[in-house]
């Protein structure tokens, strides 16, 4: 290229090394290109870009997940996995509007309730289904959570109007930003527990 130089009328001009031709842009647009394209790339360069990726990588690592059993009572029968069911993620913050809304009273563990489809959109934070072997996995945002099981005896009549009927639940799990968080739930004559 060659070298730009000003003509009257505030403009900035330069001459293309190869064919010679003037190219002339209004001089505040050529500042305003010039500092976009100094600044922009110290801004966003890979250092950047790359604790972006990582960020990300650490965000998507972050996960709840365990295996969901039913707790014998009897010493000669073994607990056993589920095979089907829900666990729920239900942040704290919202717990105690749920409780009071559907008239909760008593420890977690032990609560039985349906959970109307409103009700579920506006506080279930995650869900995931159990599968094979009792394992489940969901991936929450961090945060503080309440953990229910639903849905251990198959779905609802009306899963339409009631998507899950909660067994109990556990007190809360704090899943942190970047690290994987490992919950097996035991259900059985006790209620819902850890």
């Amino acid at each position: 290229m060659g070298t730009g130089r000003f003509r009257a009328g505030r403009v900035f001009c330069r001459k293309a090394a190869r064919s010679g031709v003037d190219t002339c842009v209004p001089l505040g647009l050529a500042l305003g290109l010039h500092l976009f394209f100094s600044v922009v790339p110290a801004a966003c360069g890979p250092s950047s870009v790359t604790e972006l990726n990582q960020e990300a990588a650490v965000v998507e690592k972050t996960r709840l997940r365990g295996r969901v059993l039913h707790l014998s009572d009897v010493e000669t029968i073994p607990s056993f996995p589920y095979a089907s069911g829900t666990v729920l993620a239900i942040p704290q913050a919202k717990w105690p509007v749920l409780a009071r809304r559907l008239d909760l009273q008593g420890r977690p563990e032990h609560l039985r309730f349906s959970l109307r489809r409103e009700d579920y959109r506006e506080t279930v934070a995650a869900a995931a289904p159990i599968g094979q072997n009792g394992e489940y996995e969901m991936k929450p945002d961090p945060g503080r959570y309440v953990v229910c099981l639903g849905n251990l005896t198959g779905a609802p009549p009306d899963p339409e109007t009631v998507p899950v009927s909660v067994f109990g639940c556990v007190e809360p799990v704090d899943i942190v930003s970047g690290r994987d968080e490992k919950l097996d739930l035991f259900f059985g004559e006790g209620g819902v527990t850890r």
